[in-house]
C-alpha cells in the first residue's frame, strides 16, 4: 500500500466518523403520533359517556407512559394533564346522574316488594326488569356504587325466586288434589255403570297430569300409574259395550253394577203374600198342574225378568253391587297403601260372590306384580 492509497482510507474514516447518527427511539416510548391517538380517543369515548372503553384506553395510555424514559417533556405533561381534568369534569356530571338513577332503582326495589307483599307476582316480576335494565346502563367504572344497587337487586331477585317457586309448588299440589278427586269419582262412576261420565272424568285427569311443570317426575310418574289403571278398566268396559252392541243386544253385565235410585226405607213397603182360598173341591191332580204351569213360566226369561224387578229383589241385587263396589275400593286403597295381604283377602270375597269381576281380577294380576 502506497502513501496515497493510506491518506485516502484514514480520511473516509474520519469523514464516517463525523456523520451525525440518527436518535434509537426504545421501546414503547411516547411519540407524538400514538400520543395524540390515544388522547383523542379517550376525549372521545369521555364525550359520548362511554366510560368502560375510556378506561380501557386510559389504561393503555399508561402502561405506554411507564416504559418511557424519566426524562421531562412539558408537551406531554401538559397533554396529559389537560386530559385529567377533563375525565373528572365528565365523571362528576355522570356520578350524579348515577345517584339520581340510584334513587329511581331503589324506588323499584320497594315497589316490587310491595307489589310482592300482595300477591301481585307478575307486576312485581315487571318492576325488577325495569331496575335491572337501569342497573345494567350503570357505567362498570362506578364499580362500588353499582355493587351497592346490584346486592339490593339480587336479594329481590331471591324473593322473586322463592315466590315463584313456592307458587309453582302449589299449582303441582292443587293438580294431584284433583286428580285424586277426579279418580274417586271414576271409580264411583263405574261401580254406577255410568261410563260416561266415567270417561268424561278420565279425559280430564289426563290434561291435568299434562299440566304438572318439569321437575316432578316422581310425582308425575305415581300418578300416571293410577291413572293407567283406570284407563285398563275403562278399555275393557268399553270394548264389553262395543262388543254389545255389535250383537244387536245386551248381555247381562257381572262387573259393573247398574246405577241405582236414591234408597228411602219409606220408597219400599214389603206386604204379606195373601193366598187365594183353596177350594175344596180341588184335586191333587190340578194343584200338580198349577204347579207344573207355574215352574214354566218362572222359568221363562220374561218371568225371570219381572221377579227380578219387584222391591225386595231389586234391593237384594243393589246390596250386593254395593257389597262389591265397597270391597274393590278397600282393596284398591290396601294396595296404595302396601297392604297387598288384606287387599288380595278383599279380592277373594269379591270372586267368591261374583267369579266373573274383571276389575277384581285386574286388582289380583296388580298385587301379584307388585310383590
Amino acid at each position: 500500500m502506497d502513501i496515497d492509497e493510506f491518506l485516502d482510507r484514514e480520511y473516509l474514516e474520519l469523514a464516517l466518523s463525523k456523520t451525525p447518527e440518527k436518535p434509537v427511539q426504545t421501546a414503547g416510548a411516547i411519540t407524538s403520533e400514538n400520543l395524540n391517538e390515544l388522547l383523542e380517543r379517550i376525549k372521545s369515548n369521555i364525550a359520548s359517556g362511554n366510560f368502560d372503553e375510556a378506561d380501557s384506553s386510559y389504561k393503555k395510555l399508561w402502561r405506554l407512559f411507564a416504559q418511557h424514559e424519566l426524562k421531562w417533556n412539558e408537551d406531554t405533561y401538559n397533554k396529559l394533564s389537560d386530559l385529567i381534568r377533563q375525565t373528572l369534569s365528565r365523571l362528576n356530571q355522570a356520578y350524579s346522574e348515577l345517584k339520581r338513577k340510584s334513587g329511581q332503582i331503589y324506588e323499584l326495589i320497594s315497589r316490587a316488594r310491595s307489589l310482592l307483599k300482595e300477591g301481585k307476582k307478575h307486576l312485581a316480576l315487571t318492576s325488577y326488569n325495569d331496575a335491572q335494565a337501569a342497573v345494567n346502563s350503570i357505567p362498570n367504572v362506578f364499580f362500588e356504587e353499582k355493587k351497592i344497587v346490584q346486592d339490593q337487586l339480587v336479594d329481590l331477585y331471591k324473593d322473586l325466586k322463592n315466590a315463584t317457586d313456592n307458587e309453582i309448588l302449589k299449582s303441582v299440589i292443587t293438580l294431584v288434589s284433583q286428580i285424586t278427586q277426579l279418580i274417586d269419582k271414576i271409580r264411583s262412576y263405574i261401580g254406577y255403570n255410568d261410563i260416561v261420565n266415567a270417561i268424561a272424568a278420565y279425559k280430564k285427569c289426563v290434561q291435568l297430569l299434562n299440566q304438572i311443570p318439569d321437575g316432578f317426575l316422581m310425582i308425575r310418574n305415581s300418578t300416571a300409574m293410577r291413572i293407567l289403571d283406570i284407563y285398563k278398566t275403562l278399555s275393557i268396559e268399553t270394548e264389553v259395550t262395543s262388543l254389545q252392541k255389535r250383537l244387536g243386544h245386551q248381555i247381562p253385565n257381572t262387573t259393573f253394577a247398574a246405577k241405582p235410585q236414591p234408597f228411602k226405607e219409606k220408597d219400599v213397603v214389603v206386604k204379606p203374600m195373601l193366598l187365594p182360598p183353596l177350594k175344596q173341591a180341588a184335586s191333587s191332580s190340578n194343584s200338580n198342574l198349577r204347579k207344573s204351569s207355574a215352574q214354566k213360566q218362572v222359568s221363562h226369561p220374561a218371568a225371570l225378568h219381572k221377579i227380578a224387578h219387584t222391591p225386595i229383589i231389586k234391593k237384594e241385587l243393589s246390596e250386593k253391587r254395593m257389597l262389591l263396589h265397597k270391597n274393590k275400593e278397600r282393596a284398591r286403597k290396601n294396595i296404595e297403601k302396601g297392604f297387598y295381604n288384606q287387599a288380595w283377602k278383599e279380592l277373594d270375597e269379591v270372586l267368591h260372590i261374583e267369579p266373573s269381576d274383571a276389575e277384581a281380577k285386574a286388582l289380583r294380576a296388580k298385587i301379584k306384580t307388585l310383590q
